[in-house]
This record gives C-alpha cells, structure tokens and sequence, in this order.
C-alpha cells in the first residue's frame, strides 16, 4: 500500500504495475517466513536464490530495451530468463528430467 501511494501519482500505471511487484515480493517473503514459522531445518538455500537473481538481472535488463512492442519484449525476457537460468544451472533437476521424458515422447515427423 505504501509503494502505491508513493509510486502511483508520479507515474500512474507504471507505478502501479511497480507498486504490484513490491506487494508481491514482500508478501512472497512473509508467508515463506510464517510457513517456516519455528520449524527447524534448513530455509531455502542462498545459492538457489542467488542464481535465480542472477538469471533474473539480465532478463529485467532484455525487458528495458526501448522501442520493443510488448509481445516481443515478453517473449525476449522469458528466454533470456530460461537461456541464463539453464546456464547457472537453477533450473531444479526434476523440471529438466521430467522436460527430457516428455520431448522423448514426443512422435517424430518424417518429412519424406
């Protein structure tokens, strides 16, 4: 609410998609903390969150390119997340088990 009411008279709709994320963000952080609550064990692993930072920087980075139309913009900061994600290897090793089972089902088209 308080980034909204910061961020939204300035710069209106951009404010308000900007305010939107903080909310996100600080909400994701407190209910990871409330369902970690007094439980032992380990928190989510630092490396794992570092290297989705990192995959996310270059991706916000590809999104701030001017002059873009919105489809392609989209399309450019998904990849670039994927490609640099794959690269610092922060994609968990079930999702690309589990994407290899399925591209190896896929049937093969003969062109012939």
């Amino acid at each position: 609410v308080i980034a909204g009411l910061i961020l939204i008279p300035p710069f209106q709709a951009q404010g308000a998609a900007v305010a939107a994320v903080i909310g996100d963000t600080v909400l994701c952080g407190a209910v990871y903390v409330a369902i970690r609550g007094g439980k032992t064990g380990d928190w989510l692993p630092a490396e794992g969150v570092l290297r989705i930072a990192g995959a996310a920087v270059p991706a916000v980075a590809a999104g701030l390119i001017p002059g873009l139309p919105s489809v392609v913009r989209a399309v450019l900061v998904a990849g670039v997340f994927v490609a640099v994600a794959a690269l610092l290897r922060a994609i968990p090793s079930e999702l690309t088990d589990a994407l290899s089972t399925a591209v190896r089902r896929l049937p093969i088209i003969s062109l012939r």
